[in-house]
């Protein structure tokens, strides 16, 4: 039992450093395509409005249980209506 934890051990500390992205530049890249997106096409999920038109999808708003997206309007704000009840 001892000799496998030994090889364990060993494995582990001859194994080479995981190389990972750089995530700063990434996370840039992604914000500046945001900000630059004129148009972002929201679809709403439960409280929070999402743009899926970006690389990645983010966040636009939280709009609260209350609200529903009806649409967009021509300069890509939503159109938000009160819930019905």
């Amino acid at each position: 039992m001892e000799e496998k934890t030994n090889q364990f051990k060993k494995a582990i500390l001859d194994a080479e450093p995981a190389k990972f992205p750089d995530f700063t530049k990434i996370r840039k890249n992604l914000k500046d395509e945001a900000r630059n997106n004129v148009f972002h096409s929201p679809i709403q999920q439960g409280p929070i409005l999402i743009c899926r038109s970006c690389t990645t999808q983010h966040t636009i708003a939280y709009v609260g249980m209350e609200k529903i997206l009806v649409g967009i309007k021509e300069n890509g704000e939503p159109i938000l209506e009160d819930r019905k009840m």
